[in-house]
């Protein structure tokens, strides 16, 4: 029944369209590469492993870490003689057992996640600083024989850094302030120190100021560096918090900061040979729109921290730091901390439910499509409004977008390209929360692109080159029926059981009750069924309940073409569940069971893909390490493997023409399943990461929950349907909160009275 309550909120909700503005077209040329995106960075702290999701979800692969001692607030009076043997004595006997443990505890997760650490240091001993807080010349020696001897007593722990950051914010007096010229010789000085240690590839960050040309900082510090300097950085560094200065600015305001320190970098490396590392960045601002927040560093339940337009301008940032030429930005901070009530994390503390923040989610769907060692393209001037960004991978170009006004703003975007490419996923983030983008975008040309994105909307969108596109071959929507919709009319064949088809996600499902099924189609047309083709499949499944462990569900297909049989080795490529716990499989019958250790999720729509590219397949005996065959859940990558017969050698054989949902096996496992399954379809051709992707999201118009093509009085039945259905993933949930609400019903308005954005 309708919910007139919700009808009425809908009314008094109404969200008028915004007028767009126009503005200039950008121009991106694939072939004009600037430099490479390193993959994005975060400040952690040693023991805060409970952030080891978000370090994935955000495919971080550089962390800045504080590695040493508060040597300001130890009591030895550090050694004074100049030897090593002191200050090795000094640095064992203060280092701390809490902190040797979590530093071994996080330095063991970012090896495990592939994550290279940059160690950084705050605090120096009292007593070589003079009354202004700085660096005495007498103690460069020193501030090398400290760190050598730091890196050596965790190297005795197996813990050995990718880079090192040697003092934080030199220019300023709240932790050492060395000056420019003392900068210089400080930094040759810890470099022949590393080197006659052995930490001949621990490379150094520097100068890592905090403000790129605050009273002209940035030039001064880099332009003190001599070639013998130079030479010895691995990276150049800074921190991007400029904005403090100018509460209310607007994005340029950074563009502009970040040209100067720009210029003095590359009068030291002419060639770019070197990265730029921005150890620090967020926005210090906290005035948008004329409504001024409580600052992140003053305030933690609530700030400019807790909002949308903080989150924007942060993913403007991130563009513009990368557009200016940076490498690696690090996000401050990943989290916040226990002892700190600053606001400042993409997501509260573990004692706050590690709740995320807007800038998670904003930055989420840029590093969603934008993978590590992407190239950065050439980025000219832009015009107030939509400002942009666009890189270049091996499968094609993405673009990012961002509009941080306060009214709708249009832009051409022209992304050159002798190579035919296609839209493929677009992802958005705004106050609606992480949606499908494509409502934003149209392609007017082969390499033209129209944006028009409302105030506080961030964009990203992958085209890839389209020449041996992957081929679906066979589509099953089950609306109501078991026909194919992907033009090659291989629909079911055979269909007995206990099933029905029922509410799904979007539309209709195949609603299972727990009874014997098989839905089969038999000599099916052009499926990929030799041991050499690539291919892909995938399936949306809603469990009634826990799958994963044992039990009835031990072995479990739910979805196959092959045959699973003892006697047919290699034969069959299933979408299933190992028992047993470890959940998530692809499973064949003889092959060895590959699983993702990652569960279904009972009573939430969840899309599995597996895809298989013959050509990384290797040899077992010769080579394992292929990545051949790839397990992902809701668009996100979750298991690799290189497939391997169980009991023979090889990999997979010719399978048999069958395609089957609940298939037969032998392995103690009836067919048997409660709960739903939808869009199950196969490939002709490896799908690539960003298509995967964009099948996991929410097909737009979002709002249009009855299925009928319009956004309109039915889709409110919908909503009342779910109402206040909690941790769910249904299309009701419009806004991505993990319930149905007010708020989806005010997202509902925005579309209802919005249609041409769609």
């Amino acid at each position: 029944m309708f919910c007139p309550k919700a009808i009425l909120v809908c009314l008094l909700m109404l969200c008028l369209p915004a007028t767009a503005a126009s503005g200039a077209e950008v121009t991106f040329d694939a072939d004009t590469v600037s430099h490479p995106f390193g993959g994005l960075g975060a400040q952690i702290w040693a023991g805060d492993n409970f952030i080891a999701p978000l370090l994935t979800s955000l495919k971080i692969r550089y962390v800045r870490l504080e590695a040493t001692p508060d040597w300001a607030s130890v009591s030895q009076t550090p050694p004074t003689d100049g030897f090593r043997s002191s200050f090795d004595q000094y640095v064992a006997a203060n280092y701390g057992s809490a902190r040797l443990s979590a530093m071994q505890n996080t330095c063991q997760l970012l090896r495990q996640l592939g994550i290279a650490a940059v160690f950084n240091q705050f605090h120096y001993p009292s007593a070589w600083r003079n009354v202004w807080g700085a660096l005495e010349p007498e103690h460069h020696q020193d501030v090398a024989l400290l760190w050598g001897a730091q890196l050596a007593y965790l190297r005795s722990y197996g813990i050995v850094p990718e880079y090192v950051d040697l003092f934080n914010e030199p220019e300023g007096t709240w932790n050492c302030r060395v000056p420019p010229e003392q900068y210089n010789d400080v930094l040759k000085r810890v470099r022949q120190e590393l080197n006659e240690r052995g930490f001949e590839s621990v490379q150094i960050v520097g100068p890592g100021l905090a403000y790129l040309d605050h009273n002209g900082g940035g030039a001064l510090w880099v332009g003190a560096l001599d070639e013998t300097a130079v030479a010895s950085l691995g990276a150049f560094a800074t921190h991007a918090w400029d904005e403090v200065y100018l509460q209310g600015c607007g994005p340029e305001f950074l563009r502009q900061r970040w040209q100067p320190f720009y210029a003095a970098v590359r009068a030291k490396d002419p060639m770019g040979q070197k990265p730029i590392f921005v150890t620090e960045y967020m926005t210090a601002n906290r005035i948008f729109h004329g409504v001024e927040y409580p600052s992140p560093g003053s305030a933690y339940t609530y700030s400019a921290s807790d909002t949308v337009p903080f989150a924007i301008r942060v993913f403007e940032n991130t563009l513009s730091l990368l557009n200016g030429g940076a490498s690696v930005p690090f996000v401050w901070e990943a989290a916040d901390q226990s002892w700190s009530d600053s606001g400042w994390g993409l997501q509260r503390r573990a004692a706050d439910g590690s709740v995320k923040r807007p800038v998670y989610y904003a930055l989420r769907i840029l590093t969603d499509l934008v993978p590590p060692g992407a190239q950065v393209l050439s980025a000219g001037p832009q015009e107030p409004g939509i400002y942009c960004a666009a890189f270049r991978y091996d499968n094609g170009i993405i673009l990012a977008a961002v509009n941080g006004t306060e009214s709708s703003q249009s832009r051409i975007v022209r992304l050159n390209s002798s190579q035919p490419k296609e839209w493929v996923c677009a992802l958005s983030y705004s106050a609606e929360g992480i949606g499908d983008g494509s409502r934003f975008l149209r392609l007017t040309e082969p390499n033209v692109v129209e944006l028009t994105l409302p105030s506080d909307t961030a964009l990203t969108a992958a085209f890839e080159f389209s020449p041996n596109q992957p081929q679906k071959v066979l589509e099953w929507k089950f609306e109501g029926n078991l026909t194919d919709t992907s033009g090659w009319g291989n629909n079911a064949t055979t269909a007995q059981g206990g099933f029905r088809f029922g509410k799904g996600r979007i539309g209709q499902a195949l609603s299972l009750d727990g009874t014997e099924v098989l839905i089969e189609l038999v000599n099916g047309a052009n499926l990929p069924l030799n041991a050499d083709d690539d291919w892909s499949m995938n399936l949306w499944v809603r469990p009634n309940a826990a799958i994963s462990i044992g039990g009835d569900y031990h072995a479990l297909a739910l979805a196959a073409f092959g045959t699973n049989s003892w006697s047919k080795n290699g034969n069959a490529r299933s979408i299933g569940n190992w028992g047993w716990g470890k959940g998530i499989s692809f499973y064949s019958t003889t092959m060895v069971p590959t699983y993702a250790n990652v569960p279904y999720d009972a009573g939430v729509w969840q899309m599995i893909t597996i895809t298989y590219e013959h050509a990384l397949w290797r040899q077992q005996g010769t080579d394992t390490t292929g990545q051949a065959l790839k397990i992902y859940k809701n668009g996100n990558l979750i298991a690799s493997f290189n497939p391997q017969g169980r009991y023979y050698t090889g990999g997979f054989r010719t399978a048999d023409n069958r395609v089957s949902i609940l298939p037969a096996i032998p392995d103690l496992a009836p067919r048997r399943f409660a709960g739903k399954l939808d869009e199950f379809a196969i490939w002709r051709g490896v799908l690539s990461p960003a298509q995967i992707l964009g099948m996991a999201v929410r097909q737009m118009p979002a709002a249009d929950l009855s299925g009928d093509g319009e956004v309109d009085l039915n889709d409110l039945q919908v909503l009342c349907t779910y109402w206040l259905e909690e941790g769910s993933d249904y299309a009701a949930d419009l806004n991505n909160d993990g319930i149905v609400n007010w708020e989806d019903f005010r997202v509902w308005s925005v579309w209802r009275n919005n249609p041409e954005t769609f």
